[in-house]
C-alpha cells in the first residue's frame, strides 16, 4: 500500500471555507451546540449531501432516478434540519 501524501495547504484551506459555508446556518439552528461539535457536524452533513450527489450522478443509486436527485437532497437536508433537536443530543453524548 503506498504512503498517503499530506494535501497542499490550498486545498486544505478551500476546504475549511467549504465547511464554514455549511456551519454557519448551524450556527443560527444549534446556537448551544458546542463549536468543535458544530465543525464536526458541518463536516458530517457535508460528506452526506456529497455522497448523495456522488452516487447519484455516477447513477450508482439504483432506487434513486437521477431525475429526483434534486427532490431527494432538499429531502435529505429539511429532514437533518428539522431534526434539530435530536442533533442538539449528539453534544451531551460526546466524552
Amino acid at each position: 500500500m503506498s504512503e498517503a501524501r499530506p494535501l497542499p495547504q490550498w486545498f486544505v484551506d478551500q476546504q475549511h471555507a467549504l465547511f464554514a459555508q455549511v456551519e454557519r446556518p448551524l450556527v443560527t439552528l444549534l446556537p448551544d451546540l458546542d463549536p468543535d461539535t458544530r465543525r464536526i457536524l458541518a463536516r458530517t452533513l457535508f460528506s452526506a449531501v456529497h455522497g448523495i450527489v456522488a452516487l447519484g450522478l455516477e447513477e450508482k443509486l439504483v432506487s434513486l432516478p437521477f431525475s429526483d436527485l434534486r427532490g431527494q437532497l432538499a429531502a435529505t437536508v429539511r429532514a437533518i434540519t428539522t431534526g434539530r433537536g435530536a442533533l442538539r443530543s449528539i453534544d451531551s453524548n460526546r466524552g
